[in-house]
């Protein structure tokens, strides 16, 4: 029997998956979230439109790590490590939806508000 972790973390990988492939990515998960079924490292859970991702989902985040309102991103950084950026799924998403489109050679995607079209973490969620 499967481990109710197990399940929670499965099924938040499919979650994702289902989020980009409605947003008109190719989206695919590793099979076992194993990475190597996907010809990539183990550690690799899930990859879109070319990056691959590993889904972690916790009860809560740290503090030190919680985005507010106020920003769009968090920039965090080890001693001696490379910079990693922390950004909202959906805005992620509209990143790359506008990245396909540039490569296209299409004009950078605006809504109404002349902003990426973001959408809430809560909207396409039933």
């Amino acid at each position: 029997m499967t481990h109710p972790s197990k399940n929670k973390g499965n099924g938040f990988e499919r979650e994702l998956v289902q989020q980009a492939t409605d947003s008109g990515l190719e989206a695919k998960r590793a099979w076992g979230s194993n990475g190597e079924a996907l010809g990539c490292h183990a550690t690799v859970d899930l990859v879109v439109d070319g990056f691959k991702l590993q889904a972690k989902r916790r009860k809560s985040i740290p503090a030190w790590l919680g985005m507010s309102e106020h920003v769009d991103g968090v920039v965090v950084r080890a001693d001696y490590q490379e910079a990693k950026v922390l950004i909202s799924w959906f805005d992620f998403l509209d990143f790359l939806k506008w990245r396909q489109q540039y490569e296209r050679g299409q004009d950078r995607p605006t809504n109404a508000d002349g902003d990426l079209g973001r959408q809430s973490e809560t909207e396409g969620q039933e």
